[in-house]
């Protein structure tokens, strides 16, 4: 078995962000074009979603998703650095390949 002793929290973070991006901007189209949709459907919602803030919403869904998220990335691999090396880091059990062709 081989252990996880330390994670790179430069690629964590760049891969959250990557992630981050692509989830708010899901969530930028949904408050900006389906919420619309939905109010005009029941009317009664209107009163939780003034039409003027669509785009607010939407743009707040986009800017929480690609700060938060890997914010809170960085902070959970930084604690597991740390908790990883008073403790030690998890096990894993890899199976070795080999990336030569074979005639």
């Amino acid at each position: 078995m081989q252990e996880i002793k330390k994670i790179s929290v430069l690629s964590v973070f760049k891969i959250t962000f990557l992630i981050g991006i692509i989830s708010g901007a899901l969530m930028a189209l949904y408050a900006y074009f389906a919420l619309p949709m939905i109010i005009a459907a029941d009317p009664s919602m209107a009163l939780q979603f003034p039409s003027s803030g669509f785009a607010a919403i939407a743009t707040s869904a986009f800017l929480s998703q690609v700060i938060l998220v890997p914010v809170v990335s960085v902070i959970c691999v930084l604690l597991y650095n740390l908790f990883a090396k008073m403790v030690g880091g998890i096990k894993v059990d890899c199976i070795e390949t080999s990336n030569k062709k074979k005639k």
